[in-house]
């Protein structure tokens, strides 16, 4: 069975997977070692249910997933076309990827970048937020953090840190910013889930101590003092986009 291929081969530590998810890690593996290669002609669906004993039902809702994954091209009257994932892939695969296939699709290095990314988008949370708090906003800031605590789980600490940068992009007004952190919200808890991520980057002392200072600069609108807490983390805002911006609003 699927099943058992993963758990053998993969050692995953998933608490619980539908069979269409067992098809889909099946299926994307095979992508990516060009058991299909990239232009062949995908197998048919009972084939391919018949391959994995699994329902045509099952098989179906699993290349619809992968469809709109962008692995495939489905086309009525014509047998399914095998995509080079490469040219489709999406960031809300990324957990997926990672916990599948560990260090065969996504390096340290290129892990690292989205790590230096999460710094960046923190860092303009912190500056969007601090042009637009008001001295009310800290309150409810400073109540999430004092929830903060070494007796809390892994889970708990980071469903902690979501709503505090949750409120923070909220208090910015910015909606780019919101649906960046909602994206990397979503990432991290399908790690979470999978039971790859065990401890937390950080002490939460440190963590509380950090969050308390960043909240004393943000709401009191003090850009010098947010610089000096986290200099790498502050972003300039400027005009670039605007061309292509002004393009779009007045089409």
């Amino acid at each position: 069975m699927v099943l058992d291929w993963i758990m053998k081969e993969k050692a995953l530590k998933i608490k619980k997977i539908s069979l269409v998810e067992q098809v889909l890690l099946r299926l994307r593996e095979d992508f990516i070692h060009e058991v299909f290669p990239p232009g062949s002609a995908l197998p048919s669906e009972n084939e391919l249910a018949e391959r994995l004993g699994v329902s045509r039902l099952t098989m179906r809702s699993a290349l619809q997933r992968l469809s709109s994954e962008g692995w495939i091209k489905v086309s009525h009257g014509k047998p399914t076309q095998v995509l080079d994932y490469r040219d489709h892939i999406r960031l809300d695969l990324f957990p997926d990827l990672l916990i599948s296939f560990p260090g065969e699709i996504i390096s340290l290095e290129e892990f690292s970048f989205y790590h230096r990314f999460l710094q960046w988008l923190h860092g303009a949370i912190h500056l969007a937020a601090c042009r637009k708090a008001k001295p009310s906003d800290k309150p409810g800031l400073l109540e999430i953090v004092s929830q903060f605590s070494d007796k809390l789980t892994v889970r708990e600490i980071w469903d902690l840190d979501f709503r505090f940068y949750r409120k923070l992009a909220r208090i910015s007004e910015n909606i780019v910013l919101m649906m960046l952190q909602n994206t990397h919200r979503d990432i991290y808890r399908k790690l979470l889930d999978s039971g790859a991520i065990i401890e937390a980057d950080y002490s939460v002392s440190f963590y509380t101590q950090t969050a308390r200072k960043l909240t004393d600069a943000i709401c009191a609108n003090d850009e010098i003092a947010l610089r000096l807490i986290h200099p790498e983390l502050v972003i300039e805002s400027d005009n670039s986009g605007k061309r292509l911006f002004d393009n779009i609003v007045k089409r």
